[in-house]
């Protein structure tokens, strides 16, 4: 009895992580969304930035941050936050 019981412990421990990794696997991966139009993209150059509060469409000229995190970010995509507090193309 007490194997009976020590096969069924360990059958319903395996189907349980069976059932729990399946979950894991079924979430969707996140979508990126689309933050500058096409229109922003073809006339003004906008790109949609990954920065540290958020995915933002910026462009030349548009207002920015002296915060922690967003001097790399600005440079990852080509722009440079000026003493005037706009964006700049590096």
């Amino acid at each position: 009895m007490k194997r009976y019981l020590m096969v069924m412990a360990a059958l319903a421990a395996v189907v349980g992580l069976m059932a729990l990794a399946g979950s894991a696997a079924a979430r969707p991966a996140p979508q990126l969304r689309k933050v500058c139009s096409a229109y922003a993209r073809e006339h003004f150059h906008d790109v949609t930035a990954h920065l540290p509060d958020g995915t933002k469409c910026i462009g030349v000229g548009e207002y920015c941050s002296h915060g922690r995190g967003f001097a790399s970010a600005y440079r990852e995509y080509g722009f440079v936050c000026e003493s005037n507090g706009r964006l700049e193309e590096i």
